[in-house]
């Protein structure tokens, strides 16, 4: 996953929403896909306030900069959240993405946790004082992070810190 993004169609066209920190190498991967038609990229000042814990709460995930390619779709539940289609044709990655889907099940996933003090993103859950997970997105003291789900009811902490498994709307473990 490079990121994700929403699309709003406008009378002008479409309106992409994605991260700040991604918009240059956004638009550089989207003009290589463009061939010969006429589409046109212009940034915009970000207009849209997003709540972070809202998106926590609903259990979707936000990537920026620091999470750029380090995850698959399944691993952030986009195929929980009906966001992957598996009727399209080729894209990039889509063999890994429809075979995980067709053929097995992610054995890692993005769940929801609180912890009782502030963690950061990039933090390392550890399981037995091993790193097993990281932290995908914060905002106070709840979380997302992506870690083996056979772990997912053991103890698991961050820098020491319990975490204590939260709910996820579409997801049952």
């Amino acid at each position: 996953m490079i990121c994700l993004m929403t699309v709003t169609r406008t009378q002008e066209g479409y309106s992409l929403s994605i991260p700040t920190d991604l918009t240059d190498d956004i638009i550089k991967r989207l003009t290589m896909f463009r061939f010969r038609s006429k589409v046109e990229f212009e940034t915009l000042p970000d207009s849209t306030p997003v709540s972070m814990l809202d998106n926590i709460e609903s259990g979707i995930p936000w990537i920026g900069l620091e999470q750029s390619e380090k995850f698959t779709p399944h691993m952030l539940n986009l195929d929980l959240l009906d966001a992957i289609s598996f009727d399209k044709g080729c894209y990039t990655g889509q063999e890994i993405v429809a075979r995980t889907h067709y053929k097995g099940t992610s054995k890692r996933r993005m769940l929801r946790f609180e912890s009782e003090t502030p963690v950061s993103v990039g933090d390392k859950v550890s399981c037995s004082e091993r790193d097993i997970g990281d932290v995908l997105n914060v905002a106070e003291n709840d979380l997302l992070a992506v870690i083996p789900t056979d772990k997912a009811n053991q103890e698991l902490t961050i820098n020491g810190v319990a975490l204590v498994l939260s709910p996820l709307p579409y997801l049952k473990l």
